[in-house]
């Protein structure tokens, strides 16, 4: 019975103090903005009680991370709005069946009964890729069907959750032929008494089509349906993640940084906790009207239709929602220019620039901070070279001013420095210089010994094979390889040159090693005179596969191969050359038309790991489940790829010059699994 009494009693609690925010939160809002001059006076007197400080408002801290914290955790629970397209064989009896339904599942924002849908179907078919690269695909004539929620016309559409805003509409299509597809749905949502659309969604599905009528269909890029997790989104688990109190961290940052500004060069007043901590909850109180017209024009358009604005279009819906922001930040100017001429004692224009440069700063750190989070962002790299910069030039200034310091602290003190201190400060001083250029002789390169040259007309010497130590390697970490023999100086048209038909065994090659993913979920297996290699998807790992043939060392040489395609189009099948422990040269192709010539620095002497030289698409490639020759050959600072006897690209690299090393094959999954790819044979020849 007590502990349902206590429930009951923390419950009232809770309540009371949720009521107490509802109520508060405005009344504390618009007493900020309406007369901002009543912050400071209200802030020191309630810091100045005891007990039961701020009762009367509440406190500026919870204000600021309410009205800016919460927005941020609660936009991650709403639904995406947007379509997405699944698809599965149109009879689960037949799953080999050439007729493949699609189904369509859209968010909409908008839930009037006067807004109907229109999902449009059609299918296209990729053709190849151009010289440029991009795909080539036709739609395919009578396969466009309407469904049409107003006029009835070929009406399949459902709602789902007893709402107008979660519809789901169905698609069948029959292919006849085999190949690669796109099937496109548009989903647009209208007034029919309107020319404008309320919303608009669209969305793709890539289809592989084989041409072995007992293999199944599969897609490619098939989106999971907006709205649906494994969990059900738990906003307490949410608020209490670490990446949320980072979140509210970073919210407070910018009102401590206005408070350090407003009270570090006030005169007559010393940085102290009480002093930084009254300027710090005035500016939480600065902050919070500006946070909240900032959410308010986010959630405006997040959740902006055309119909809001009765149809009147952008141009004045823009205006409309953003108008309110920027009277919020002209507000926040005014009040913080206000206070800042208070606090220090000095003129409007003065306090002015002062809050300017202030905003200049915050606006420049945001702005970096957004950079920082884009895909392959290149400020991360920039700060970690900085930061390394940074670290001797702060240590000297340091220094320097400690020098500075003391040398005033004897002026003041009207003392003069003694020879014992001078004598002192240069023995130090040439202590400090000694120890830098012993450690710049240090870590001065070792000269190499000199190569005796040999002439390409000499007979050929005995060729040692170079031996590789494969040990469980980490993505990215290349292989290591023991130091070759005389043999890369022995004159190319002596190298011994073969086709490798993979009727036998792979005792020529070295074990394959993997500089992403791991042995687990690839297989590589002889089959009827091919190389099999078999990619499988694990823990969104997805393997990057080599195998390297040990026969010789070659410094001009051709690379060729035969393989075909019994998988997902996103593969890719690269060919080496010139592989040694500094790295190699890589040529990759994929099915889905696309090439890449690229190089690995296995130590770091350009730039370590996987390095894209060029990549392009080109229509010489077979794409789908087909069949392609190319051959890669490496002839001096000439790096060519071709494809079906199609030169298709050459790079002249003078970065890496990879001079000689092995050759090799592998098999890697760019894009999407499985990857299931055949070797007919490789053969290694003259350039």
């Amino acid at each position: 019975m007590n502990t349902i009494i206590n429930v009951l009693e923390e419950f009232e609690k809770l309540a009371y103090k949720f009521l107490l925010a509802i109520i508060f939160i405005p009344k504390t809002i618009v007493q900020v903005t309406v007369n901002p001059t009543w912050v400071p006076g209200y802030v020191k007197g309630e810091l100045a009680q005891k007990e039961s400080p701020f009762d009367e408002n509440i406190s500026p801290v919870i204000l600021l991370l309410v009205v800016a914290l919460l927005p941020a955790v609660v936009f991650n629970f709403l639904p995406d709005f947007d379509t997405a397209i699944t698809g599965s064989p149109a009879y689960e009896e037949s799953p080999n069946s050439r007729l493949y339904k699609f189904e369509a599942e859209t968010n909409s924002i908008s839930g009037s009964d006067r807004i109907y849908y229109e999902y449009t179907w059609y299918v296209e078919r990729i053709e190849g890729v151009d010289g440029e690269g991009r795909l080539n695909y036709t739609e395919i004539p009578n396969s466009r069907v309407p469904h049409n929620e107003f006029d009835n016309r070929n009406l399949i559409i459902e709602y789902q959750n007893n709402n107008y805003r979660v519809s789901k509409d169905s698609y069948i299509y029959e292919f006849v032929d085999p190949g690669d597809y796109f099937v496109n749905v548009e989903v647009r949502k209208f007034d029919p008494f309107e020319e404008q659309d309320v919303e608009y969604y669209y969305d793709y599905i890539r289809v592989n089509v084989p041409a072995d009528a007992n293999k199944k269909i599969s897609t490619v890029g098939e989106n999971v349906k907006r709205g649906q997790t494994s969990e059900k989104p738990d906003l307490t688990k949410q608020i209490t993640e670490e990446s949320t109190i980072f979140l509210a961290l970073a919210l407070l940052f910018p009102p401590l940084f206005f408070a350090l500004s407003t009270t570090l060069f006030k005169k007559g007043t010393e940085i102290s906790e009480s002093s930084l901590r009254e300027s710090f909850y005035a500016q939480c109180y600065y902050f919070s009207p500006l946070s909240l017209a900032i959410w308010a024009t986010y959630y405006a358009g997040a959740f902006y239709t055309s119909d809001v604005f009765f149809y009147w279009g952008d141009s004045i819906a823009a205006p409309a929602i953003l108008t309110p922001s920027l009277l919020a930040i002209i507000w926040f100017i005014g009040v913080e220019t206000q206070a800042v001429a208070q606090e220090r004692g000095i003129r409007g224009w003065a306090s002015f620039l002062i809050v300017m440069l202030c905003v200049t700063i915050l606006g420049s750190v945001g702005y970096l901070v957004y950079l920082y989070t884009q895909p392959f962002s290149q400020i991360p790299e920039g700060v970690r070279i900085l930061s390394i910069l940074a670290y001797p030039v702060a240590s000297i200034l340091l220094i320097a001013g400690f020098v500075f310091v003391w040398f005033r602290r004897k002026r003041v003190d009207g003392k003069n420095v003694t020879r014992g201190e001078v004598i002192t400060f240069i023995a130090l001083s040439l202590v400090i210089l000694g120890f830098i250029g012993l450690l710049y002789w240090a870590m001065l390169p070792t000269p190499a010994a000199p190569v005796e040259e040999t002439s390409q007309a000499e007979p050929l010497p005995e060729v040692q094979v170079p031996t590789l130590e494969i040990s469980s390697m980490a993505a990215n970490e290349p292989p290591v390889e023991s130091q070759p023999t005389q043999a890369a100086t022995a004159a190319p048209s002596a190298q011994p040159f073969f086709t490798e038909q993979f009727d036998g065994n792979l005792d020529q090659w070295n074990p394959p090693f993997f500089t992403r993913g791991d042995q687990s979920v690839v297989d590589i297996v002889l089959v009827d005179g091919k190389l099999a290699f078999q990619l499988r998807q694990s823990d969104d790992k997805k393997p990057w596969v080599y195998l390297i043939n040990n026969t010789a060392s070659y410094e001009n040489v051709q690379v060729e191969a035969v393989f075909t395609n019994n998988g997902n189009n996103t593969n890719g099948v690269s060919l080496i050359c010139r592989y040694s422990e500094n790295g190699w040269y890589e040529f990759m192709v994929s099915n889905s038309g696309f090439y890449e010539i690229g190089a690995y620095d296995s130590t770091g002497a350009v730039k370590a790991g996987y390095n894209l030289l060029f990549t392009g698409g080109s229509s010489a490639i077979k794409t789908g489940l087909a069949t392609n020759t190319f051959s890669a050959v490496c002839n001096d600072s000439e790096l060519t790829l071709f494809v079906n006897d199609v030169p298709v690209r050459t790079v002249i690299d003078n970065r890496f010059n990879f001079m000689n090393g092995l050759v090799g094959i592998a098999v890697s999954s760019p894009q999407g699994l499985p990857v299931n790819v055949e070797f007919d044979h490789v053969k290694v020849g003259e350039p």
